[in-house]
This record gives C-alpha cells, sequence and structure tokens, in this order.
C-alpha cells in the first residue's frame, strides 16, 4: 500500500478554501482535514503557503498521434497536461487513421499507454456510414463518447477527417449529417455515453463559400449563424433521443444562445468553449497573425463577446456525469466512474477527477495566467497551416 501526504496547504473543496491535509492511499483521497499523520513508510509533501487543487479534466485534446506526431503526441501533449495540473484528457478521434471502429481505438489506446504520463480517455468517430454494432464495439473497447463533425468528409484512401466542400471526388464519403444523428442518436443515448459535434451547418457554409485572400473573408465564409443552426438542429435531436450533447468549442453569441435556448426546453446539452474565443476578436488578427486561423474562426467582437459574458457568468455547482478514462500505467481500464461535469452553458472541461495537483500561487497573492492547454504545441503547428484541418 503506498501511503502519501500533502501537508499544511490550502485545498480547495466544494465549500471554498480551507487549510487542510490530504491523504492519499494507492492513489485515492482517503481523508482530507487539519492535522493528519502517516507511517514513517509513507511520503510527505511540505505544501504550507500553497493552493492543493482538483486535477483538471480536459475533454478536447488533440494528440495528433498517431498520423501528425511531428504536430503533437501522446507524450508531449500529457506532459504539457501535467504541467499545466490536468490529470485526464480526452483525446479527439480525427487522428489518422480516424478512430471509427473498435480495433482502431484499441489500437491508439495501446499507442497511448506506452506514451501518455497522465490518464486519458478516446473519442470515436460518428462517420455518415457508422452503423449502430459500430458504436456498440467502440463503447465495449473503452470509447468516452462520439463525435460527428459536421461539414467534413471522410477520406475512404486516407482514413482522414477532411473539411472539402467540392463533393465530386470518389474517395470522400459524405459528412455525418442530422439524419445520420437522427439514425444513430437513440444508440449513444442507449449506451449512456456523450454526442458532439463540430458545430458548423454545411448548408450555411455553402451559401457564404468563396475565395479566402484576407481574415475578413475567413469570417465571411464561416458566420455564427453556421455554428446557431447546427447547434438547434442537433440539439433537436439528442432531446427526441434522449441523448446528451455535447458542443465542441463554441465560438460566437449566436451558438452561445441557441444553446441557452434548448437547455430551456429540456435538452441534456452541455458546451466548451477556448481561452481564444473569450480573449481574441478579429481585430487582433494584425498583430497574432496566422496563429489565429482556426474552425470555427476567432469572430468579431460584437459576434463574440456575448459567448464571453455567457462563459463568465456562468460557473455553478457542478452536476454529476460519469466518464470512462484509461490509466497510463498497468494496461487496464478503469471502470466508469463518477466525475462532475458543469451545467449545460458552461465548459464540460472542469469535471473533477479525484486527483489533485499543487500549484505554487501563493494564497492571497496574485499571478499573470498562461496558457495550460495540453496540446498547444500542435495548435500551434497546426495553425501555421494555411489549409487547416477540423479541430
Amino acid at each position: 500500500m503506498t501511503e502519501l501526504l500533502i501537508k499544511g496547504g490550502t485545498v480547495y473543496t466544494p465549500d471554498g478554501p480551507r487549510h487542510a491535509d490530504v491523504h492519499v492511499s494507492d492513489g485515492a483521497i482517503v481523508r482530507v482535514e487539519p492535522g493528519l499523520a502517516i507511517g514513517p513508510d509513507g511520503k510527505e509533501i511540505d505544501v504550507h503557503g500553497m493552493y492543493v487543487l482538483p486535477g483538471a479534466v480536459d475533454v478536447h485534446v488533440h494528440s495528433r498521434d498517431p498520423g501528425f506526431p511531428e504536430k503533437e503526441d501522446f507524450a508531449t501533449m500529457t506532459a504539457a497536461a501535467a504541467a499545466g495540473g490536468v490529470t485526464v484528457v480526452l483525446d479527439m478521434p480525427n487522428t489518422v487513421p480516424a478512430v471509427d471502429s473498435a480495433g482502431v481505438l484499441e489500437s491508439k489506446a495501446a499507442l497511448a499507454h506506452s506514451k501518455a504520463q497522465v490518464d486519458f480517455g478516446l473519442w470515436g468517430l460518428i462517420r455518415s456510414s457508422t452503423t449502430p454494432e459500430q458504436l456498440e464495439a467502440m463503447a465495449d473497447a473503452g470509447a468516452v463518447g462520439f463525435k460527428a463533425y459536421l461539414a467534413y468528409s471522410f477520406s475512404l484512401s486516407r482514413k482522414q477527417v477532411l473539411y472539402s466542400p467540392d463533393d465530386e471526388d470518389p474517395d470522400l464519403e459524405p459528412p455525418a449529417d442530422y439524419g445520420t444523428l437522427a439514425r444513430l442518436a437513440p444508440v449513444v443515448a442507449a449506451l449512456g455515453l456523450p454526442l458532439a459535434i463540430h458545430a458548423e451547418d454545411p448548408t450555411v457554409l455553402a451559401a457564404f463559400r468563396r475565395p479566402l485572400l484576407t481574415y475578413d473573408d475567413l469570417l465571411e465564409s464561416r458566420p455564427p449563424e453556421a455554428e446557431a443552426v447546427a447547434v438547434s438542429a442537433a440539439a433537436t435531436v439528442a432531446r427526441e433521443s434522449g441523448a446528451h450533447l455535447h458542443i465542441a468549442h463554441l465560438s460566437s453569441a449566436l451558438g452561445l444562445q441557441a444553446a441557452e435556448d434548448a437547455v430551456k426546453v429540456g435538452t441534456s446539452l452541455s458546451i466548451e468553449t477556448c481561452p481564444q474565443f473569450l480573449l481574441l476578436t478579429a481585430q487582433d488578427f494584425d498583430h497574432v497573425g496566422s496563429a489565429m486561423k482556426m474552425l470555427p474562426p476567432i469572430q468579431t467582437g460584437r459576434r463574440s463577446s456575448a459567448a464571453s459574458r455567457g462563459a463568465s457568468s456562468a460557473w455553478s455547482a457542478p452536476t454529476t456525469r460519469r466518464i470512462r478514462t484509461k490509466r497510463n500505467h498497468g494496461g487496464s481500464r478503469t471502470p466508469r466512474r463518477a466525475a462532475p461535469a458543469c451545467r449545460p452553458s458552461t465548459s464540460a472541461a472542469c469535471s473533477w477527477p479525484k486527483t489533485l495537483a499543487t500549484c505554487g500561487l501563493r494564497p492571497g497573492g496574485s499571478a499573470r495566467l498562461r496558457p495550460t492547454c495540453s496540446a498547444s504545441r500542435g495548435a500551434r503547428a497546426q495553425s501555421r497551416r494555411v489549409s487547416m484541418r477540423t479541430s
């Protein structure tokens, strides 16, 4: 039995911060109270003057491994995660080959096991041709949920998710659409797993398609209406099927309004957003440059400010959902476990697993914020590409 005592810190609890010790036995927190002690064979860490925080769960990371490990692999991604206090990462399925079957998921999990430095889980991919049996097999193999990339085709030869608005190429399988979601959402609901979408409506994108010569061209080609329509339509499908819908990287005020409207009529829905959508606007492109090229794009201040206000005002007591992760050691899968997630109008990435991270921020002091995105290196590498892949 391994005993660990994190002693003397300020522990952030559901009731707020308090001075307490944290006793960990065989990797599980067993007691949080002042004045604890352990035997001579245990390890004690003195954290007086520091905060002790729950390890974060990042539900949306991109290892790019396998496929593009030069951008990011599981080793670099999870090392960055650990350094930022992220103890569980859930990796998206658009690696190459894309995670569209149980066999691919198991192969990717084996690769990740050999490199990961924190716990991880893997999303499975929903293609337009995906069958209920494939979803069930991926769930049995340990998928934490399923993601559909609306408006993104699938290359049959490269086994890759691609944004390619031209539908003439026989190698490209059409994107998953609302019909795909309606067909498969009941299966996802029965499996008790979340249904995630990249929320951009392809018909809106087609109507606004144009040559991309400037950042303004990019904005005009990806209007916020594309996000709002996708959120509304997918929410209708989710509500009717009983599935939980998760909106990836919400970027606009219109998208947030669509999500809030869906919740009001009973949709089980969560959203996430990203720092760039909260801290930057289109006006920053002149000094940020090509690092701002992403899909969906960073909008103008008017289009994005309401999303920022919604994220900043929506934190509340979490409600319980369940996730499945794979341990980064021993090769065994953990059972499903309770991990509180945020309410629908907040980021779903603030779940609280029973692991802690100790940071050097002094109570009562101040600190300059720095990015801790566990896929930051890969994101920077990807953003330099002119032809952007989906996130």
